[in-house]
């Protein structure tokens, strides 16, 4: 039950007279039940906002709780109201996207938000409202990718994950965020200006977490080809303004891409990745005949293999240290898989032996300094080295090497308009039995522990874990 003061807070104070909204308190019980609801009808942009954005740790709050200030503006207390409103005086904003006035939202969902190195906790937000152009997503499954576990332990990329002080460039955001970037789910929602010939309610999706200015001037965004370099980028589920893991996500109407019939929603929390595979191959150049040697057995070099056998190499080596992943290499189509663990193993000895003259192209899905000299000494003279992986401590390379055999390096960084082609082939059919590489799923309530601990401390088991909100 409602006190006076209660009732004089949680009226529309700024409309009506203290002594009107005071004069509420002598309603009846069932009356005031009906509080919060006259508040949503009532709220004015100018007067009232919602948090910012979900993930923004100075605005947001307890979803069961509400914000209610003084007479004086100058405290701020908080009383339990049913409906789990959580509001704010100011103009209203949500995750970066304005509000209708008559629309403030009382749902609230779970959500993984990340606060800190080793710091990532379960936390009840309020659920995004979708813009003009944008389409709501209830989030089926994310994936965990090795970047979440450098972001875990405080070694994200730069510039990828902002701090408790200093927001993100591009999205204004402070920690915590909502984590999580491999993720499909279904449309249950379109904005006012969404293309409705193209989506619909219903349709499942695999969400590209790459957000880019797509301005007409932006070298980056109108070269199609290096979206990822565009200065105002950023990524859903690391930057800012949700993830996938959290039960639902707004994202922009382009970056929804429809999953093909008969495909599953855990294949299609596999597509970010493996569109990260498909860019890496394209910028390899990879022909039919080509000798590969793949450094690293992890989930991104496995889908590297199922992307480079669709462009016909003779040969594909895979070096890596975990049996269940160099056997899964070998069953996903490997023509040789060299296992690090075992005593007496020379990768390059090995490739020279097989290739002759050494791999056409060296692919790095494991950056550290002994896949770098494997590397230049394994590729042959003329050949490249494509790298795909980050590196927690820089590399030295023997340029005199390099120089001498004339080696090309190259980098790929995520993905720009890969998504499309990708999943042609995916409805294709040219992939079968991505499924197996996933090796566990759990709910957001275990994403620690059987999520990021797991993939972490028993890489002997497992390879992609999915994550089900």
């Amino acid at each position: 039950m409602y006190t006076r003061a209660d009732i004089y807070f949680l009226s529309p104070w700024y409309i009506l007279p203290p002594s009107l909204a005071v004069c509420w308190a002598g309603r009846t019980s069932s009356s005031r039940s009906q509080v919060p609801n006259a508040i949503k009808h009532a709220a004015r942009d100018d007067h009232i906002r919602e948090s910012p954005s979900v993930n923004s740790s100075r605005d947001s709050m307890d979803a069961r709780s509400v914000a209610m200030f003084s007479g004086n503006r100058g405290t701020k207390q908080q009383s339990p109201v049913p409906g789990g409103l959580g509001i704010y005086r100011q103009r209203r904003r949500y995750a970066g996207y304005h509000l209708p006035s008559s629309d403030l939202p009382i749902s609230t969902m779970k959500a993984i938000r990340y606060h800190g190195p080793e710091d990532v906790r379960l936390d009840d937000i309020p659920e995004p409202k979708v813009g003009p152009r944008q389409v709501k997503v209830k989030v089926a499954w994310c994936g965990i990718c090795g970047s979440d576990l450098h972001v875990y332990h405080g070694t994200p990329l730069p510039g990828l994950v902002p701090t408790a002080t200093e927001p993100h460039p591009n999205t204004g955001e402070t920690l915590p965020v909502v984590l999580g970037h491999e993720f499909s789910g279904t449309i249950v929602e379109l904005g006012p200006e969404v293309d409705t010939s193209k989506y619909a309610i219903g349709q499942n999706v695999a969400v590209e977490p790459l957000v880019t200015c797509m301005k007409p001037d932006c070298p980056a965004c109108s070269s199609r080809d290096y979206r990822s370099q565009c200065q105002g980028a950023w990524a859903l589920g690391m930057s800012g303004r949700g993830g996938g893991l959290s039960e639902y996500v707004v994202v922009d109407q382009h970056l929804a891409h429809i999953l093909p019939p008969n495909t599953s929603l855990e294949t299609g929390a596999l597509i970010e990745p493996l569109a990260v595979a498909w860019r890496a191959v394209k910028r390899a150049h990879v022909k039919p005949g080509d000798k590969v040697l793949i450094l690293g057995a992890g989930p991104i070099a496995l889908f590297i293999l199922h992307v480079i056998k669709l462009s016909e190499p003779s040969w594909i080596g895979v070096s890596g240290r975990r049996p269940l992943r160099c056997e899964l290499a070998r069953e996903h189509g490997a023509s040789a898989v060299y296992d690090l663990t075992v005593p007496g193993t020379d990768v390059v000895s090995e490739t020279l032996k097989t290739t002759q003259h050494g791999a056409d192209i060296v692919i790095i899905c494991a950056g550290s300094q002994e896949t770098t000299d494997t590397a230049v000494k394994a590729v042959r003279a003329g050949g490249t080295i494509l790298n795909v992986a980050d590196w927690p401590a820089l590399p030295a390379f023997d340029m005199n090497l390099m120089l001498m055999k004339e080696i090309t390096l190259v980098n790929s960084l995520g993905y720009s308009n890969d998504h499309p082609p990708l999943l042609e082939a995916v409805a294709a059919g040219k992939f079968t039995n991505l499924d197996s590489l996933i090796t566990s799923r759990v709910s957001l309530e275990d994403y620690v522990e059987k999520g990021i601990n797991a993939l972490h401390h028993d890489k002997d088991r497992q390879v992609k874990i999915l994550i089900h909100p």
